[in-house]
């Protein structure tokens, strides 16, 4: 089984392959993805975020849209192209909130 069975499987590859990197506050150590790392999760996080809007627009109920403010920018311009890239008019309410 190699690699796959082990539990610490992630935290053993991403950093050594590019992904996570280990940045420090003061003493404590924090894992964060590298720029490598981001980009992949940006754009997965972006698709995650278009389907979770586009469930919403049978509603009129934009209150998650809120819970968006305070993400990160970048990933808010990919999200805004993807919501483009649909050609959906059905957005636009959402997108005003």
């Amino acid at each position: 089984m190699g690699n796959l069975g082990r539990a610490d499987f992630p935290l053993y590859y991403l950093p050594r392959k590019g992904y996570l990197e280990i940045e420090y506050s003061d003493r404590l150590p924090l894992i964060v993805f590298s720029e490598k790392g981001w980009a992949i999760e940006r754009e997965t996080y972006a698709e995650e975020l278009l389907l979770k809007l586009g469930s919403l627009l049978d509603g009129h109920d934009y209150s998650y849209v809120e819970t968006l403010k305070d993400r990160n920018r970048g990933m808010i311009l990919l999200l805004i192209e993807k919501i483009k890239g649909t050609g959906n008019a059905r957005f636009v309410p959402l997108l005003r909130t």
